[in-house]
This record gives C-alpha cells, sequence and structure tokens, in this order.
C-alpha cells in the first residue's frame, strides 16, 4: 500500500476515532463468543476491512438487474451463486467511492452521510446479535474498480413494487390485507431500538419482503417477512442534533428546526408513519416537512390528516377507518412529546405507543 494511502487512512481514523492508530488489529470486529456480542464503539468496525476477497466472475453469475443505488454511485444484481446454487443480491459499487476501508471513506469523503462500511458493519453486528428482520451480508468482494456486497435475496422485493399504484384497490379494503405488514414493520423497527440502533433512513425501498412459503395464502400479504436493509446512516447515538437523514419526505419536522438534540426513536417513528401512509394510498402525504417547503404539511399541522385525505378525495382510494387515522396522526404528530412510540424498551408505560391503538390491537388478535 503506498504512502498517501496509508496518511489517508490515518487521518480517517483520526477522523472516526480520535487517535491515530496504524494498527490494524483496531478495525477488527470483536471477538464472537456465546455470550451477547460486545457492543462496537462504531458500528463499522465489526466488519474487517481484511475480510474483502477477490471477486471471481466465474463464481457470480448474472441474471438481471434489480435496481440502481443511486447514493451509491452502483447497481444491485440478481446473481446465481454457482457455489451454492443460491440466488442472491449484489450491490456492485465502484472502488473509488467505496475506498479500502471506512477509515480512508471517512478521510475521502468527510461529508457523505451514504457509510457502506457502516451497512457491513451494522448488518454483521445485528446479526451476530440474533436480528431476524435481517438480510445477511454473505460476503465483500473486489476486482479491480469495483466492489460487489453479497447478500441474501429478498423474493417479494421491497415495499415500494408492492405498493404499486396500479395494482391498488379501496383502502378499506387494503387495511385488512395490509395490517400484518404494517404490524411487523413497527415490531422490526421496535427491535431495532431496543437493540440501540437508529436507522435514520427508513422508507419504503428499505422494507423488504422475503416469501416464507407458508401454506396456500388468502391475502396478498400471507407468507410474506418484513426485513429491514440499507444500515449506510445507522447509528448508535439516540439523541443528536445533526442533520443526518435520508429521503426528505420522511424526515420529522424537529430535524429541520430543533435547537435541541433529536430523539433518534421518534425519528424513525415518524419515518414509519409516512411509510404506512404511502403503503396504503399509493402516495406520499408531503414532499417535505420543512417549515415553508409543502403546503400539505403545513394543512397537516394546522387541521391533521383528515384535510389532507378530504383535499385529495379520489373514489378509487376509498376512506380510512377512524382507527387507522388515529394510527397515522399519532405517528406522524408534528410534535414529537406527542408522537407514538414503537413501543421501546426505554420509554414509560405512561407513553402511548403504536400498540395502545385499536387499529394495531385488532390485528394482534
Amino acid at each position: 500500500m503506498g504512502g498517501a494511502s496509508v496518511l489517508v487512512q490515518a487521518v480517517g481514523r483520526l477522523v472516526l476515532l480520535g487517535a491515530l492508530d496504524d494498527n490494524p488489529d483496531s478495525e477488527r470486529k470483536p471477538k464472537k463468543t456465546k455470550k451477547t456480542p460486545q457492543r462496537p464503539r462504531h458500528l463499522c468496525q465489526w466488519f474487517d476491512h481484511h475480510e474483502v476477497g477477490s471477486w471471481d466472475e466465474s463464481r457470480f453469475k448474472k441474471v438481471r438487474a434489480l435496481m440502481d443505488a443511486p447514493r451509491n454511485y452502483g447497481r444491485v444484481y440478481l446473481m446465481m451463486d454457482t457455489k451454492t446454487k443460491d440466488l442472491v443480491a449484489v450491490k456492485k459499487m465502484p472502488t473509488y467511492w467505496v475506498c479500502s476501508c471506512h477509515a480512508e471513506f471517512a478521510a475521502t469523503h468527510p461529508q457523505e452521510t451514504e457509510q457502506p462500511w457502516q451497512d457491513f458493519g451494522c448488518t454483521r453486528y445485528l446479526a451476530a446479535m440474533g436480528y431476524s428482520a435481517l438480510l445477511h451480508l454473505r460476503g465483500v468482494y473486489r476486482d479491480k474498480k469495483f466492489t460487489y456486497a453479497v447478500s441474501d435475496l429478498a423474493t417479494g422485493g421491497d415495499l415500494c413494487s408492492w405498493c404499486d399504484p396500479a395494482t391498488h384497490t379501496p383502502c378499506l379494503e387494503v387495511e385488512v390485507a395490509v395490517r400484518p405488514l404494517v404490524i411487523q414493520i413497527c415490531r422490526v423497527v421496535r427491535d431495532l431500538h431496543n437493540l440501540g440502533i437508529i436507522h435514520r433512513d427508513l422508507s419504503l425501498e428499505n422494507f423488504l419482503l422475503c416469501e416464507t412459503g407458508s401454506a396456500q395464502p388468502h391475502s396478498p400479504t400471507d407468507g410474506l417477512e418484513v426485513k429491514v436493509i440499507d444500515f449506510a446512516m445507522a447509528s448508535f447515538q439516540r439523541w443528536s442534533k445533526d442533520r443526518v437523514a435520508g429521503k426528505l419526505c420522511y424526515l420529522a419536522p424537529e430535524v429541520h428546526t430543533a435547537k435541541t438534540e433529536c430523539d433518534g426513536f421518534l425519528r424513525d417513528a415518524f419515518a414509519v408513519g409516512v411509510t404506512l401512509f404511502a403503503m396504503l394510498r399509493g402516495e406520499y402525504p408531503w414532499e417535505s416537512a420543512q417549515p415553508g417547503a409543502s403546503i400539505t404539511f403545513e394543512l397537516f399541522q394546522r387541521h391533521g390528516l383528515r384535510a389532507i385525505l378530504r383535499k385529495r378525495s379520489d373514489p378509487s382510494h376509498g376512506s380510512m377507518s377512524e382507527p387507522l387515522l388515529c394510527l397515522l396522526d399519532g405517528l406522524l404528530s408534528p410534535d414529537p412529546s406527542m408522537r407514538l412510540t414503537l413501543g421501546e424498551s426505554d420509554f414509560g408505560s405512561d407513553r402511548r405507543s403504536v400498540w395502545d391503538e385499536p387499529w394495531i390491537r385488532n390485528g394482534c388478535c
């Protein structure tokens, strides 16, 4: 490795860890034990960059492209692993952007919020913690130009594809069918928070569906398991003043306006609310919750969700039931102190959660 690259990595360690440490072991993942794994100081530390292997083009055979990954300057492909005979998802990214390790990435892209090594490390950490809503990272490989992250395949695609407006049925019918997925989404994000991790980029695209192969389905959501992906913005830091987050329409209003630290649990809860609205309506409630950026969000702040639905009256969508409206109003509350939680263990019993809402409770029976 050249002197310039070593210097870049050293600067990266200073940015990341507050110390100049040339010891490669400082970035190695903690040793696994039979007990609960030791929580790393930084999520990226759970993936050892020395594990990156050489890309074997003869092993991984491209089937087709699945989606673009513009924030990674790459693309996701469906491929066949000829060694295991499994279909896998492969994210192909230029190595000039990914860099050789997280320290070099931090030094090269100091303002970048989409951090691939954070994603690798968080996925490995969650696997070690037994988090069930995970698509396992099978390996990271590299050739002369590209870096390839190979993961389990979500056979049911993402929620964005599943919510294709062209196949949408009236909302009252959708409520019954969608409710099992909504309950799963609330559970998997709650469980993520209970492990101390804030996602910060929850969206339709980052919830995937896996087909379980169960018996004859009675509804479109039977036999589907929700998985969470893309932990590139994830953090152990629950309270934060930073503006790091994902897509604009999912960002809670306090992210834009708060002068004090925001609660990451409640930021994620707001994003869950936007996700549920989009699932049920096939559209987003607003473009942004930033002050002055959306007339629709200002209407919501003054008059609630019902005012938005009246404005967008469309017989093809039907109307939402009162219990569902109460759930969404609670998750999307502009005031974080009044927002529904996802039932995280850190909240007291006096704080209302989604599990107290009749629409959710009826689906848990």
